[in-house]
């Protein structure tokens, strides 16, 4: 066959499928990123520097905010791939590459009527990346310092798929997993609910930004 006649094939990429965890969670955000891959949006986003040449992004962020006592624990990474050395996430059941610790304090917008105006926060942060099709972060959050803290986490799930070739879809899901019941278990799904669409809506505003500076893009809007 002549070089006239080799004709180059499409490439073809299967489709990423919807993760099924996110199935159980409200959605608080579902928006496209342009023009990046999953290796660039986790070394610029969640990487935090370590083993990437990133700056760091996401406690600069938290400051942003208005937190403050902000400490944001180095990743623990797995020694190897097998099952028993990975990171399990109790709530999704789900095993992950690396875990890392987060601690501050943080102003609230609702108080359900009681309780003081700030609370401690812990997220314990469980990330895997599955090749160039899917990255997922997911933070289970605990608090201190205000009533009933003790009686639920928030489950927080960022899902971050490839859509064609150098797109990505960017979903975040919220639980409120009551670990045991009170009289306030519809406020507190309903105020967590409140108090975290907006700051992930926010955080998602700075991830987009972020991303499009690093590929030269005034697409940031």
């Amino acid at each position: 066959r002549s070089s006239m006649e080799i004709i180059t094939k499409p490439v073809i990429l299967t489709v990423v499928p919807p993760d099924s965890a996110l199935k159980k969670m409200i959605i608080l955000v579902d928006k496209k990123i342009f023009g990046i891959s999953i290796q660039q949006f986790y070394e610029t986003i969640w990487s935090e520097g370590e083993r990437t040449d990133a700056a760091p992004f996401y406690e600069p962020w938290l400051k942003s905010q208005g937190n403050y006592d902000t400490s944001v624990g180095k990743w623990d990474y797995a020694s190897t791939s097998k099952s028993d050395d990975l990171f399990k996430n109790e709530w999704c059941g789900e095993q992950y590459s690396q875990k890392r610790t987060i601690t501050y304090e943080f102003k609230r917008t609702t108080h359900l009527y009681i309780g003081p105006p700030t609370a401690a926060v812990t997220q314990n942060h469980y990330c895997r990346i599955e090749g160039n099709d899917k990255c997922v972060l997911a933070m289970s959050l605990s608090f201190g310092g205000i009533p009933y803290a003790d009686t639920f986490r928030v489950e927080i799930r960022w899902v971050v798929r490839r859509s064609g070739l150098k797109d990505l879809n960017v979903e975040v899901g919220c639980f409120v997993n009551m670990i045991k019941s009170n009289l306030f278990s519809k406020q507190l799904k309903s105020g967590t609910i409140q108090e975290s669409k907006p700051v992930h809506e926010h955080l998602f505003m700075a991830v987009k930004k972020a991303c499009y500076q690093l590929k030269g893009s005034d697409d940031s809007g």
